[in-house]
């Protein structure tokens, strides 16, 4: 009887040199890996540094009714700080734009929609007249609503129907004791 030489001979896998590297190899891996994630984690939930309220009372003799900074009641809080430019809700007067002003030509409606700049504490109005040679062919009106930081008006319907050329737009705006006119043309 003879034996095979082949089998006589055989290596077990973990005394091969490049079984045994290339598992060293992905325990390092995994192990790093668990060590970055667990790090990006604690450092999710660990407690930011804040800056200390400007409002708070902390270290001071006065009561919460002594020095407060309420706005007057002329002018509207700001929901949100503004960074650039000035405050458009201390203007005096309502300004914005006309976001779509467009003509359907299936339904010869004119379909419009305006946004006020300003923040309204309560609801405004808003009238769109088109006209031609400063006489009114059509009006419509539409609520304006005070919205996240600015108020909407519209949307706005208006017949076209037998118009046609280049017509003036005026949207006349209302609310918050302010008025304030938006101007535009349209070709029907």
């Amino acid at each position: 009887m003879s034996k095979s030489p082949a089998s006589a001979h055989r290596v077990p896998p973990y005394k091969r040199p490049i079984i045994v590297v290339g598992f060293l190899i992905v325990l390092i891996t995994v192990v790093a890996v668990t060590i970055l994630i667990c790090m990006n984690l604690s450092t999710k939930n660990s407690p930011m540094y804040t800056a200390p309220d400007s409002n708070s009372n902390q270290g001071t003799d006065q009561t919460p009714d002594q020095g407060s900074s309420e706005a007057p009641p002329d002018e509207p809080e700001d929901k949100t700080p503004q960074y650039e430019g000035e405050n458009p809700n201390l203007s005096n007067e309502l300004t914005g734009r006309i976001n779509y002003n467009d003509l359907d030509p299936e339904t010869q409606v004119i379909h419009a929609m305006v946004t006020i700049d300003q923040f309204l504490q309560n609801d405004g109005q808003c009238i769109y007249n088109l006209k031609r040679d400063d006489a009114i062919i059509r009006t419509a009106s539409a609520v304006a609503q005070p919205d996240i930081e600015t108020s909407v008006c519209g949307p706005f319907n208006l017949s076209a129907s037998g118009l046609s050329g280049v017509y003036q737009v005026e949207i006349v705006l209302t609310g918050d004791n302010k008025r304030g006119v938006i101007t535009s043309e349209i070709q029907l």
